[in-house]
């Protein structure tokens, strides 16, 4: 609207009376027709064709002169902006390639893609989202609006190990300016694709197929024979991932090769502090960056075998006095580290060795008893078998011969002492004393 003023008074007639009219106008480029018009009376402004664009042309300039006998004023008409324009993303498909989410739990919260919208009106507030059922994979992302930016990230886990995740996903994003119908209204929204290809991370440590094994084996098994194999698999890079393996435990005697096999490389000896008994560790890592490992077990018992000879236990140091008659001096037993359960162990079998130097032989006697002594695992009583004259034979030492049930023998020394008693008169002696005197 525009309005002018005269100073000459209302009562002077004509020269008061302000007229409009518009001297130039701006034409419609379709039609030809003038586009404003102007009420002579009160200076409005009026359009005088429908739907001006102010995407095409934001501004008019036209001359409108005010009359009461001459005047002349340029109008500039400034289109203020409606949403009539829809949205349009940027791209028609949004290709991106995306590293699956490490572990189980919910994925990290970061922006996998951004996704930007153009829109010819002034003012625009976009809204993003991922559209139900628009293709593959959808279910698992959401839409978030940063200001004009629609940041796309995941739902659920992305998990490049699971075939269906590995094809990747493709599905459809919409955006829309909020205008009048929103979503519904076809021309206040858009649409487009988003190609999404998942790459492999090492996310996941080897997989044991038997993550326990539990093996026996006999204690005199040969270094390098093969006790188990434990294989594991990684699951990362469709499974061709190089494992390799290391063995901890279980006697430091074991070693395990590049396909998981453990294998003996040293002899066992179940009579050592734990040695019937055993755990190793076996450990997977793969070579991924970084690493991961996995562990498996594996329980070893270790099986008899008839390789430890029986022993005297104590005391093995007998004492008889000398001059007296056949004496007992003491009764001799064993024992044996072996399992007794298998034969390897008593009933013993004790016996003087004929290797004995004659005077032991002829002085000693050896009573073997299977059935009394020791509750029935065989012993023996030694007894000299005459007197004995500590003067001629301080002690005798004998070799016994000890025999388990499996038939493994060792010979063991046993030394009975000869306890002098006063048995000898004095004897005359002499001593020559030699004496020097220094001056």
């Amino acid at each position: 609207m525009v309005s002018a003023w005269d100073a000459d008074d209302e009562a002077e007639g004509t020269n008061a009376l302000v007229t409009y009219t518009i001297e130039k106008n701006v034409l419609d480029e379709k039609t030809g027709l003038a586009i404003f018009t102007v009420n002579p009376h009160s200076g409005l402004i009026r359009t005088a064709v429908c739907c001006l664009d102010r995407e095409t042309t934001p501004r008019y300039v036209i001359q409108v002169t005010a009359t009461d006998g001459g005047g002349t004023a340029s109008v500039v008409v400034q289109l203020a902006d409606v949403n009539d324009n829809s949205p349009r993303l940027t791209r028609e498909v949004w290709e991106v390639d995306v590293k699956e989410t490490r572990g189980r739990g919910p994925p990290d919260n970061i922006t996998l893609l951004q996704i930007s919208t153009f829109d010819s009106d002034t003012s625009n507030y976009f809204y993003y989202r991922v559209l139900e059922d628009s293709g593959w994979g959808w279910q698992h992302f959401g839409m978030r609006t940063v200001g004009n930016i629609g940041e796309l990230y995941a739902l659920q886990p992305l998990d490049f190990e699971d075939p269906a995740h590995r094809r990747g996903f493709r599905f459809m994003v919409q955006v829309t300016d909020r205008g009048r119908g929103g979503w519904k209204d076809p021309r206040h929204t858009d649409t487009a694709w988003i190609s999404i290809t998942l790459k492999d991370v090492n996310d996941n440590p080897p997989e044991f197929r038997r993550p326990h094994a539990h093996v026996t084996v006999r204690e005199d098994t040969i270094p390098g024979t093969l006790l188990a194999h434990i294989p594991a698999r990684d699951p990362d890079m469709m499974g061709l991932q190089r494992v390799n393996y290391h063995v901890e435990g279980g006697w430091d005697a074991l070693n395990v090769d590049g396909g998981g096999g453990v294998r003996l490389w040293r002899s066992l000896d179940r009579e050592a502090a734990g040695g019937g008994l055993g755990v190793a560790r076996v450990i997977a890592v793969d070579e991924g960056r970084p690493p991961l490992s996995a562990t498996a077990t594996l329980t070893l018992s270790v099986t008899d075998v008839n390789d430890c000879p029986p022993r005297l236990l104590p005391p093995t140091l007998l004492h008889v006095p000398e001059g007296a008659p056949a004496t007992r001096a003491g009764v001799l037993t064993c024992t044996d580290d072996d399992v007794w359960a298998m034969g390897h162990g008593p009933p013993f079998n004790l016996s003087l060795s004929p290797s004995n130097p004659a005077h032991v032989l002829q002085l000693l006697a050896f009573k073997y008893d299977r059935v009394s002594l020791d509750s029935g695992r065989g012993g023996a009583e030694v007894w000299t078998a005459t007197r004995v004259d500590r003067e001629q034979y301080r002690e005798l030492v004998a070799e016994i011969v000890m025999t388990d049930a499996g038939g493994l023998s060792a010979t063991q020394p046993v030394t009975i002492v000869i306890d002098d008693i006063n048995d000898n008169p004095m004897r005359p002696g002499a001593k020559t004393v030699y004496l020097w005197k220094l001056q």
